[in-house]
């Protein structure tokens, strides 16, 4: 039997980092990874008795907890920074992305003052003044399929109808597979818009409901809808991660080769790969065919760096 390792020493040192951080910045899930690196090189969950570093810290670090999210990164500060999850939330954060995903990890914390949008995880309560919102559930968007449908009428593609009626419990990915089908046609558009007009009015219903004013929902809404709109516009001029790429890899290479050449079309095109990834919902990226040896090297370097 292998005994577990003493998480005491990591423990310490990621509250250590998290107060030399501050609660203006607090500490990223991979700066995390780093530090209990540090501390131990071998360090890996699994010895702990966990699967990701995540479970460590919520299992071995009570004095933790999750204030924001960066991307999926998680934003780790005091349990006791009440202003830290306003503070500490990134610049990146998606609310859109957070309030139509019924299966996200986190929620939406609404001021009911001002109407300020914060990231949240499920688990947390909201900070004082505000009110927490779940992600739409699976009843929202089926709701707003079956009005769209009605909206269609005699136009409505009998696919369409076939597979809402379906008693699957999850007919949405096949419900986006025939609407992907059907991309460029007027339906298609029409759809789009039904949507996100659906949506938009679902969380107006939920933040009514929670007793917010009618100039804080309205201010609610216009920041969940620019959060979506301004992480968009950056993923299509500078898609994460490749900004100081195609420099280094120019200087390296003899002008006018054909090795230049084809490098350069590389970065391309791993720059639209990513702006298209960017677009894409949760349902959309479950359906992608990866290769399994790319898909384990990652989750091996995940568990080690989640």
């Amino acid at each position: 039997m292998t005994l577990m390792k003493d998480a005491t020493p990591i423990a310490r040192a990621l509250v250590e980092k998290t107060k030399e951080r501050g609660a203006g910045r607090g500490l990223l899930g991979s700066a995390a990874g780093n530090v209990a690196r540090n501390v131990d090189p071998t360090f890996h969950p699994q010895q702990y008795g966990v699967r990701t570093l995540r479970e460590f810290v919520e299992k071995f670090v009570p004095d933790l907890k999750i204030v924001g999210l960066s991307g999926p990164d998680p934003i780790y500060g005091l349990v006791d920074w009440q202003a830290g999850l306003e503070s500490a939330t990134p610049e990146d954060f998606d609310a859109w992305r957070v309030w139509v995903s019924p299966s996200s990890p986190f929620c939406l914390a609404v001021s009911k003052a001002n109407g300020a949008v914060r990231p949240l995880d499920r688990s947390q309560e909201p900070p004082d003044g505000s009110v927490r919102i779940m992600p739409a559930g699976i009843h929202v968007h089926r709701t707003i399929a079956e009005d769209f449908l009605k909206e269609l009428g005699g136009e409505a593609p009998p696919q369409l109808q076939a597979v809402l009626h379906s008693p699957q419990p999850d007919w949405w990915r096949a419900w986006e597979s025939v609407l992907r089908q059907m991309r460029g046609s007027d339906a298609f558009r029409r759809w789009l818009k039904h949507r996100h007009d659906g949506l938009l009015a679902a969380l107006r219903g939920e933040l009514e409901a929670a007793s917010v004013s009618p100039i804080a929902i309205n201010q609610a809404l216009e920041s969940v809808v620019a959060t979506h709109r301004s992480k968009r516009a950056a993923a299509a001029q500078s898609p994460v991660g490749t900004g100081s790429v195609q420099p280094a890899v120019t200087k390296a290479l003899p002008r006018a080769s054909l090795t230049s050449n084809v490098v350069n079309s590389d970065v391309r095109l791993s720059r639209l790969v990513q702006a298209i990834v960017a677009r894409m919902t949760d349902e959309d990226l479950r359906r992608l065919n990866l290769p399994l040896g790319l898909v384990l090297d990652a989750l091996r370097d995940r568990s080690t760096n989640p």
